[in-house]
Order: structure tokens, then C-alpha cells, then sequence
């Protein structure tokens, strides 16, 4: 039964990502999804159209191109064993509180995030501010 219960674990992409920092860069490298993550001291707090841009901007770490995560990728961060902030170790940067993802709520006045305090995720309306982290394919 351990073995069907892991192999459910495993298949659902439920097990915690192996995750790697880079401090020379301020970066965390999400190897299985092959994905590299800004983890920077200086994050804005930016309505939702404002944070699409700051992303598509960004350049950081040697490359330009960064965008918004969408809300399956910022969703995958979340480490539900730790709390305030429910995100992996390996994020030392980034605080309990809301993030933005790319990915539009149905109604469109809203947009998915995450917030890191406890791992939460919800629709916010896109007027209003919240943090931002941007990630990049790490090919």
C-alpha cells in the first residue's frame, strides 16, 4: 500500500521539487522542472499589468528573459511543511505574503496568486498591489 500511496505521490507531481540556490546570482534553479527563479532582496510591490512588464524587462543575473510565472509554476514553491513563509528553504528572499501569477482569474478583473505565508491561493483583483517573482526556463 506505501509503495501504490508514493507512486500516486510521485505521479501527481505532489513530492517538493529539487530546488538549488545560487548565491553568486540570487537565484533558485527548479531542476525538475527546469525553471530558474529570481530571488533578490529588491522585489516591487506592483499591480498585476505592471508586474507582466517589470518581469518581461528584467534583467538580472545575466539574462533578459524573465517573465511572470504563471500560477501552476508559482504554486509548485510552495512547501506546505513550512509556514511564514510555506515556501521552499531555498527561497531566503522571499517573505509571507502575496505573489502574483501570470494566469487571469475567469471574470478578468482578477488574477490568480499565491501568498507564501501560509501557502494559500486565491484571485486578487488586478488594481491592487502585490509582490512579484519572476522566473525563466533554465535550458
Amino acid at each position: 500500500m506505501k509503495n501504490i500511496f508514493l507512486y500516486l505521490l510521485i505521479a501527481s507531481g505532489m513530492l517538493l521539487a529539487d530546488f538549488t540556490r545560487d548565491y553568486s546570482t540570487d537565484t533558485v534553479i527548479d531542476d525538475q522542472r527546469a525553471l530558474m527563479w529570481q530571488d533578490s532582496e529588491e522585489v516591487p510591490m506592483l499591480i498585476w499589468k505592471e508586474s507582466l512588464k517589470y518581469c518581461e524587462d528584467l534583467e538580472f543575473a545575466n539574462h533578459e528573459d524573465w517573465r511572470l510565472p504563471n500560477k501552476e509554476e508559482l504554486d509548485s514553491l510552495v512547501d506546505i511543511k513550512r509556514k511564514l513563509p510555506a515556501i521552499n528553504k531555498e527561497f531566503e528572499n522571499t517573505i509571507s505574503y502575496r505573489y502574483w501569477s501570470s494566469t487571469e482569474r475567469s471574470e478578468k478583473k482578477a488574477a490568480w496568486y499565491v501568498n507564501f505565508s501560509y501557502g494559500q491561493k486565491d484571485g486578487y483583483y488586478k488594481t491592487k498591489k502585490s509582490r512579484v517573482l519572476c522566473v525563466r526556463a533554465d535550458i
